[in-house]
């Protein structure tokens, strides 16, 4: 028995919507497609295009191809209807044949086979919990499990046996398949992919696509191998070693066995004879030799209303001169009529409630601007902003989440008492989300009963996004439109798009205050008490009066007090947004990760410091092996000879930094930092559940009013964007070309400029190596020096860090970005390189520079002459290269949090000293105009510190384990006063949502790869640890040391020395030769003794096993911890669920549209009952069903679509 389904038209659409297809929607015309290609085919296009042509399909497969953009369908959006019967030239064929069965098996998988007539609850048929267990689960899967149907399948079309002389227009989608792509003949021609997608789906089409593709790309290696091929067969009789094999040398050479006792020895060249079981002698090799490579609020006392955003402007702005107002034909407007024809549009338009108030004291006007709760939903609607619909509940908590684990339960012990006081989260709502719609009455009881009130329903974020999102949408320019005309409130009229098409200046606040109608716009701040300590949340002393979130946060967040609790992060993030809320997880993660490397740098720091009595080269240095031995000057001509008991003190700081458990640390804190980058993921995920930023979709930016000023000042030319498809200010790229060379050479003088610092550094250290060593501290010299080297060094990349901050200003201006985001990328990056040049130079150099040289005495050279090669100490350079980092690490965290602190009160001391004397309070708005803005450099500047320090932690941990710590105490200081900051003495900022870190996740990652080699450098080259460990191996009969010393320096003999004629005059009495630190020979030529090369081997070895035994357990890491925590995906996986059973069990589309479906189905049945067919969604008849392709675009002139390329 055959059951053949049929599936209605309207129950088709119903079902699309339902799970969100994307159908047509506007149809992309001739000239738009030629408005989005450039204007000109390059050389290498024109050629690709003529190498194809002769493999492009039959051009009647694509003559009546659509070219659609498409969108998700919904019923109330009419623009889809005009295409129902206009698309394929009927409504029955507006569906593709796959889309067909595809909706039909969305049916048949949820249709329920029992109590079909009884009215269930909609849960018991779809929720898998306690009403779950009571109906199974429906679908026509589950019935032929139980053997109700043996099976279902879509139907094939007809196939006729011979299709080849049959024209295209009377063939199905099956018959072509079979003419054009299922035949031999076919084979050097595209594949129709379009029609394959249409037949047989996405899923199969894609393993079409990949192995199209792969052919293609076999193409280019395919010619090379055949011609390196013939190249071999061409070029073998005249290789000489072959000739040679082949000859008299191989017929009269004999070679060894390949095996002991039963193989023979056989001569170089083989016999022809002998040929005649060539496998014989290589049955018996060795399986090893096989082996293959694998590679806001204001204040409620004075205020009915929310303010959700303050508009700041002053009243002699009309003075000024509005430049470029006559560009392009736009009338003449004054800053007050384009306030005018702004606040019109925002109150008659958009509906919202403006209240101005004229401040006397600051000579500026306040607009107050409130967004009632309608358009507040309409708006979310329009963002497709996730708001709470179902409470989580305990039990489903438990029921998401598994057992805890005994290390679970070890670390919430450890961290219960750094805990937040619970009154700060035992009222916060805890809801899965979904993205709003009005057409869902679930999200309705929750206006009034969330919070309390229908107008605590958002938070004060959420409020300021979402009227800023109106604020940037609303026009000034609409001059000739009626705005009394203005509907009731309901949904938003953001009327932009018609009038930007036509060349109509782009809108929003931001214009408006790049024409100066506006000064500045802010949300503003809640009230706050100064004093909060004594407060308590839910009243203030015995009146009723709650803390509000400012007031929380300073208690809870922006006080030392608490600098050993965790953040309130969702107290941030509500009150400052997502992306500031993303800083502050960061740091407090990243002081969490700091922990462990902190306790294990101080217990290695404590055990160098314990056994640096004992180590014994540092026991020869001070002692009387260093008493009387001479070392070599460090430069020629002026530099003394001195001794090497002179080098004790610098010894035992080294050994202290330089000893066997520091290699250990480094290790560790080479893979630590790739675990902070892939353990933040997984926090990162956390946070973007809970903060709802998982299906966050970045609106399109608008165009910079710098890049929109500057393009007109530059020609006025304009061309469409093609993704908005808005005729927009352009700016041709040959006119950015000379902007992105100056970039290029300002940063090579930058690094230039590093350089010469370092220079003069290093100028400095010899002269004063010079002046102490006659004195009485020359003992301490080195230390000196060091010391005083690298507090000028800081000095000197303090002063350059603020110069760079001006210059990656001044140049990433001049590339004239288009958009803000790669405005502010390209100047992050311009900063960090310039600070990490800045910063780490010096480090580098003293790391993997100094006293790298292959010269040796008289080879030096004199301090003042380029050719100058600084050396390092007996001990090594490791301890300059510690001293170094601790001055400049310590030293740059202490000014920049002295200097932050003093730059916060600045303008703390301004606005005392200004109303000394006054009679009257500031009101909120006036005292938040008077801070600081807050804008995109503040976060840059925070996110650089802590990445730079990051720098410092992990680049050069062995030579500095007790870095961590160091940083560890910063970040818990400068945490609360960047709290302390942003709370009291900044505007609040925009809460701009964001789902990640942005760039900076790629510059953490970059530098914790760097980290991995950058410490196997230190440790191999820097440090003595490989060789003491071919000391051991080669030289000592044991483990012990002793010798070592004399074992690492090589003597020069005085005469050869003084023969050269650049040994200094005041040598020694009976000195014959002096040391120097170097594997050299003993005498003339001095060249580099077989140890030399052995140590380097050793050193090249360790550098390439330590980075790819890292690299190696990173890779296993990534693969077994998954970047999303299985509790979390439970819960987003869950969200799914819900928001997919509320699309499908919502009432009014089960009941009311499936039953007009129903109807127009029993009708459609009825018409057709007397011919006995019953048509099915598998069989079709016609064959006008051409392949849609969703956003096919044209490219330089050619059609690329499945059904012409693959």
């Amino acid at each position: 028995m055959y059951v053949k389904v049929h599936m209605p038209f309207e129950m088709l659409l119903s079902t699309a919507e339902h799970i969100r297809m994307r159908l047509p929607i506007e149809k992309i015309e001739e000239n738009k497609n030629n408005a989005l290609e450039p204007p000109n085919k390059s050389c290498w296009n024109r050629f690709t295009t003529s190498l194809k042509r002769p493999f492009r399909l039959d051009p009647s497969l694509s003559k009546q191809d659509l070219d659609h953009y498409t969108a998700m369908y919904s019923s109330k959006n009419h623009n889809f209807k005009h295409l129902f019967a206009t698309l394929r030239g009927s409504q029955d064929l507006y569906f593709t044949p796959s889309e067909r069965i595809l909706l039909t098996y969305e049916l048949l998988a949820r249709a329920h086979p029992v109590d079909h007539d009884k009215d269930l609850p909609q849960e018991d048929m779809t929720t898998p919990g306690a009403s779950g267990n009571r109906v199974k689960r429906p679908g026509i899967g589950r019935l032929i499990t139980e053997k109700a149907y043996e099976s279902y399948f879509p139907l094939h079309e007809p196939l006729r046996d011979d299709v080849r002389h049959i024209d295209d227009e009377e063939l199905n989608d099956r018959e072509k398949l079979r003419k054009h792509w299922a035949t031999m003949r076919r084979c050097f021609k595209f594949q129709p992919l379009s029609l394959i997608r249409s037949y047989m789906g996405e899923k199969i089409a894609f393993y079409f696509v990949l192995t199209g593709f792969y052919n293609q790309m076999l193409i280019p290696p395919a010619i090379v191998g055949l011609i390196i091929f013939i190249y071999g067969v061409a070029s073998v009789f005249t290789d000489t070693p072959t000739s040679d094999i082949c000859g008299s040398y191989g017929q009269s050479t004999y070679m060894c066995p390949r095996c002991d006792l039963s193989c023979p020895f056989w001569k170089l060249r083989i016999p022809h004879n002998d040929l005649s079981n060539p496998n014989e002698d290589f049955d018996s090799i060795n399986d090893n030799d096989r082996q293959q490579s694998t590679s806001a609020t204001s204040s409620p006392q004075s205020d009915s209303l929310r303010t959700d955003c303050i508009l700041v402007y002053g009243h002699n702005d009309d003075s000024d001169n509005d430049e470029d107002s006559h560009d392009n034909g736009e009338p003449h407007m004054s800053p007050s009529e384009r306030r005018e024809r702004f606040e019109d549009y925002l109150k008659k338009k958009q509906h919202l409630i403006l209240q101005r108030v004229e401040s006397p004291s600051t000579k500026k006007t306040f607009v107050k601007v409130h967004t009632p709760f309608k358009i507040l939903l309409k708006t979310a609607e329009k963002m497709r902003m996730g708001l709470p619909i179902e409470k989580i509940e305990e039990n489903k908590n438990n029921a998401l989440e598994p057992n805890k684990s005994c290390w679970n339960r070890f670390t919430t012990s450890l961290k219960r008492p750094f805990r937040l006081d619970e009154s700060l989260s035992k009222h916060d709502p805890d809801y899965y989300t979904a993205i709003y719609s009005s057409n869902n009455p679930k999200f309705e009881h929750l206006f009034h009963t969330l919070r309390g009130s229908k107008e605590l329903y958002f938070t004060p974020s959420e409020r300021s996004l979402l009227t800023y999102e109106l604020l940037t949408r609303a026009h000034s320019d609409d001059h000739g439109e009626n705005l009394a005309q203005a509907p009731p409130i309901g949904q938003p009229k953001m009327n932009t798009v018609a009038g930007l098409r036509k060349g109509v200046k782009r809108p929003g606040i931001d214009r408006l205050i790049a024409k100066k109608a506006y000064e500045s716009y802010f949300p503003l701040h809640e009230p706050f008490h100064n004093d909060v300590r004594h407060i308590n949340d839910d009243g203030l002393n015995d009146r009723e009066v709650r803390l509000n979130d400012r007031q929380k946060l300073k208690k809870y967040w922006a006080t030392m007090r608490q600098c050993f609790k965790f953040q309130p992060l969702f107290l941030i993030r509500s009150y400052m947004g997502e992306k500031v809320a993303f800083y502050f997880a960061l740091t407090g993660f990243y002081n969490q990760m700091l922990i462990p490397p902190a306790l294990v740098g101080l217990i290695i720091f404590i055990y160098g410091v314990a056994s640096v009595f004992t180590d014994t080269p540092t026991s020869d240095i001070c002692g009387s092996y260093g008493q009387s031995t001479y070392m070599c000057p460090r430069c020629d001509k002026i530099c003394p000879f001195w001794k090497l008991s002179e080098s004790c003190v610098y010894s035992k700081i080294s050994y202290v930094f330089d000893n066997t458990a520091t290699v250990v640390f480094a290790i560790l804190m080479s893979l630590w930092a790739r675990w902070f980058v892939e353990f933040w993921k997984r926090r990162e995920a956390v946070l973007r559940y809970e903060w709802d930023s998982i299906n966050f979709d970045s609106t399109i930016e608008p165009i910079r009013p710098a890049y929109e000023t500057k393009a007109e000042k530059m020609g006025g030319e304009r061309r469409t964007n093609p993704v908005t498809e808005i005729n927009e200010p352009y700016i041709p790229r040959i006119k950015q070309i000379p902007s992105f060379i100056l970039s290029v050479v300002v940063v090579i003088v930058t690094i230039a400029i590093v350089c010469v610092t370092i220079f003069c550094t290093i100028i400095y250290r010899v002269q004063m190596d010079y002046l102490l060593k006659n004195t009485s501290v020359k003992t301490y010299s080195s230390i000196i020096i060091t010391i005083t080297s690298a507090i000028v060094n800081l000095i000197c990349s303090l002063i350059l860090s603020l110069l760079y901050y001006w210059i990656a200003g001044k140049i990433t201006d001049l590339e004239l970005h288009k958009y803000q985001s790669k405005y502010d990328n390209s100047l992050i990056m311009k900063i960090y390189l310039f600070q990490f040049v800045n910063f780490y130079a010096s480090l580098f150099y003293i790391a993997f520079f100094k006293g790298r040289s292959t010269e040796y005495p008289s080879n030096y050279g004199e301090p003042s002459t380029g050719d100058f090669t600084e050396q390092c100490d007996p001990a090594g350079c490791l301890v300059e290269l510690s001293i170094q980092l601790i001055i400049i690490m310590i030293g740059k965290q202490i000014i920049n949090n002295v200097f932050e602190f003093l730059f916060a009160m600045g303008r703390t001391l301004t606005r005392l000293f200004r109303n000394h004397g006054k009679k009257y309070e500031d009101e909120p708005w006036e005292e938040d105009y008077n801070l600081y803005d807050f804008n995109s450099i503040v976060l840059i500047d925070e996110y650089l510190e802590l990445v730079i320090q990051f720098g410092f932690v992990t680049l050069f941990a062995v030579a500095f384990p007790l870095a961590p710590l160091f940083a560890l105490a910063n970040n818990i200081v400068e945490l609360r006063l960047d709290a302390w900051k942003l709370l009291s003495k900044y505007k609040r900022p925009i809460p701009f949502k964001a789902a990640d870190i942005g760039i900076w996740s790629d510059i953490f990652s970059g530098v914790s790869y760097l980290a991995v080699l950058t410490n196997a450098i230190v440790i191999a080259w820097t440090s003595e640890f490989i060789p003491k460990m071919a000391y051991r191996i080669l030289q000592s009969t044991g483990s012990s040391l002793s010798g070592y010393v004399d074992w690492t320096l090589t003597s020069i003999s005085i005469a050869d020395y003084n023969n050269t004629g650049r040994m200094p005059p005041d040598v020694p009495g009976g000195l014959t030769s002096c040391r120097y630190r170097d594997f050299r020979s003993s005498a003339a030529p001095y060249s580099e003794s077989l140890i030399y090369w052995n140590v380097l081997a050793a050193r090249l070895a360790f550098i390439i096993v330590f980075e790819h035994a890292v690299f190696f357990i990173i890779y296993i890491m990534n693969w077994l911890v998954p970047d999303v925590p299985k509790t979390i995906q439970n819960k987003i996986d869950h969200e799914r669920y819900i928001d997919q059973r509320e699309r499908w069990t919502t009432h009014e589309t089960t009941d009311e549209k499936f039953k007009q479906a129903a109807v127009a189905s029993e009708a459609i049945s009825k018409m057709r009952r007397p011919s006995n067919n019953l048509p099915n969604s598998t069989l079709e008849t016609k064959d006008e069903f051409p392949a849609r392709q969703s956003k096919q675009k044209k490219h330089k002139g050619i059609r690329v679509s499945p059904a012409h390329e693959q």
